[in-house]
């Protein structure tokens, strides 16, 4: 259901496979330019953009993808190549739109808690329909930031067929 845009940007176009399909939920980064406050938040320049090759508008929303600090896998590749990307022994911090897709995810697990009945459709219109549409550029934000309580609010609403 959730896809990462990739990240190939800031060229028009660049979402590539499974990105592309119109069912999933395609997700770009930003980058909070390590502040609080959101108004200077930006697209982070190498989300990638859309619309897709098909025309479709992707991608669909967009969440934290820069500098976030996840798991860290020692002696990995990827480890030994980025020592100066360790945080404590047990944490390193990456940039993409891999590292945006799953705080995404994670927001329709908890719409799926507060909502047991939902149908995938549902969190799907909750999830985009709530976003904070903040950056006015489609082709780079989609419907905009991700936003918890957006997605709860519209939850809520009754979706009409």
């Amino acid at each position: 259901m959730f896809v990462a845009a990739g990240n190939s940007g800031p060229f028009p176009k660049s979402i590539e496979s499974p990105g592309i399909e119109p069912e999933v939920i395609t997700v770009g980064a930003t980058n909070d330019q390590n502040t609080i406050d959101k108004p200077d938040d930006v697209i982070a320049n190498f989300s990638s953009r859309g619309p897709s090759k098909f025309g479709h508008k992707k991608p669909d929303i967009v969440a934290p993808g820069s500098s976030i600090i996840s798991l860290r896998a020692p002696n990995s590749e990827y480890d030994q190549s980025h020592p100066e990307r360790r945080v404590g022994d047990d944490y390193c911090w990456m940039s993409g739109t891999s590292m945006a897709t799953p705080i995404v995810a994670g927001l329709a697990a908890l719409l799926y808690e507060a909502k047991p009945e939902a149908t995938p459709e549902e969190i799907k219109e909750a999830l985009l329909n709530g976003a904070n549409d903040i950056f006015d550029d489609i082709d780079s934000a989609g419907r905009g930031y991700s936003s918890l309580e957006g997605a709860l609010e519209f939850l809520k609403t009754p979706i009409s067929i």
